[in-house]
């Protein structure tokens, strides 16, 4: 081997080293950067679960603050009274619908509490819990309030996928809490359903108040509603739709929700 073979030798195995250092050092940087991107997505996922959990906290006590205003206001009612005969009736009514509501404070908040822990749980325990509140609206309308619940079929396919905790009954509470019922006009309408590719749509419409002097709000909004909005885009990210219209003297608001698998 001449001199100038040795020397393209020599240069040769230094640029194939140094070709290999390159390399082995791309290598190590694209690790490092996929680990640092993998550290920053949980820590985003840890800080996203850490904040739906605060309003989860935040919408179970406001909805049993609400609850609790509710069966306050039997007392207030009682208080009322023209007369003695009428003061004495009204209590007995009270102290009936009160030990009726406790009784169904409580699954209620148990709920809320295994809630509390979860920011997710399966469509069938939702709608339970959906239903012991209607029965808890009834009471609190000394039974004036029709609740018009649709369940269509093709839900109950889906019925153990997972579903935001409360969105369900939060909705329907918020409905009942700015509703102007009267003898002509005291439904309260749910229709629950399943729309495409998993997607389930749940509709609750109830009549208005139609001055805002009689009430402090026309129409559903406040802490309830945006606690709930801001629960499902941390949930959900772009997979829900929530919208809602006045029209006839009604409210209805509309959620379309992706129902998870396990």
């Amino acid at each position: 081997m001449n001199k100038k073979e040795k020397i393209l030798l020599g240069t040769t195995a230094l640029l194939g080293t140094a070709l290999g250092i390159s390399i082995h050092k791309n290598i190590q940087q694209q690790k490092n950067l996929n680990e640092t991107k993998n550290s920053c997505n949980h820590l985003l996922e840890k800080i996203n679960r850490q904040e739906a959990e605060l309003l989860q906290k935040r919408g179970n006590m406001h909805f049993v603050k609400n609850c609790l205003g509710i069966i306050k206001s039997f007392a207030e009612d009682a208080e009322e009274s023209e007369n003695a005969e009428e003061r004495l009736n009204n209590i007995v009514t009270a102290n009936q619908n009160t030990i009726q509501s406790i009784d169904l404070i409580k699954p209620l908040l148990e709920h809320l509490t295994y809630a509390t822990n979860n920011i997710s749980s399966n469509l069938f325990e939702e709608l339970k819990h959906l239903k012991v509140f209607m029965r808890f609206v009834k009471i609190r309308s000394e039974n004036n309030c029709e609740i018009k619940y649709t369940l269509n079929d093709n839900v109950k396919p889906y019925i153990k996928y997972n579903i935001c905790c409360c969105i369900l009954t939060e909705l329907l509470e918020n409905a009942f809490k700015h509703s102007y019922l009267s003898a002509d006009n005291n439904t309260i309408s749910i229709d629950i359903k399943m729309a495409d590719d998993d997607y389930m749509l749940y509709k609750v419409s109830n009549p208005i108040y139609q001055s805002k002097t009689i009430h402090d709000s026309s129409s559903p909004g406040g802490m309830g509603i945006n606690n709930i909005k801001e629960r499902l885009s941390l949930y959900y990210q772009n997979m829900f739709e929530i919208s809602s219209e006045e029209k006839n003297g009604r409210y209805e608001c509309k959620l379309i929700v992706k129902l998870l698998k396990k």
